[in-house]
């Protein structure tokens, strides 16, 4: 069986207690969708090495983070969070927006015009 591990990241003192209620709020979603899992909290300057370093000591299958579009000098230079992922990573990462938009349109075969929902 599997369990999902929340990891909490922040590398400003200051963000902590909203980082705890993310955690927590998902948290709640899997557990009440009877999935199993544990928070895990992490504050330190570089992002991708400490998650990555996380990753290894837990022997996790799969790395998932959320991809952000808003770049500083430093990513910039480096590449964002996901290029250095997989660019470092000896675990699997998958990579999702962290905004979806979904749009569905479609021709039925018959009617020739456009559905939208």
């Amino acid at each position: 069986m599997s369990k999902i591990l929340i990891v909490g990241y922040t590398n400003n003192k200051n963000d902590t207690v909203k980082v705890k209620q993310y955690v927590a709020q998902v948290e709640k979603f899997l557990k009440h969708e009877a999935i199993e899992c544990k928070p895990f909290f992490i504050n330190d300057e570089n992002f991708t090495e400490s998650i990555l370093n996380f990753a290894s000591k837990q022997k996790a299958d799969l790395v998932a983070i959320m991809t952000d579009h808003s770049f500083s000098l430093k990513q910039m230079l480096n590449g964002t969070h996901a290029q250095q992922f997989v660019n470092h990573s000896k675990i699997p990462v998958l990579s999702s927006p962290n905004t979806l938009q979904f749009d569905y349109s479609y021709m039925p075969s018959l009617s020739g015009t456009f559905l939208e929902y």
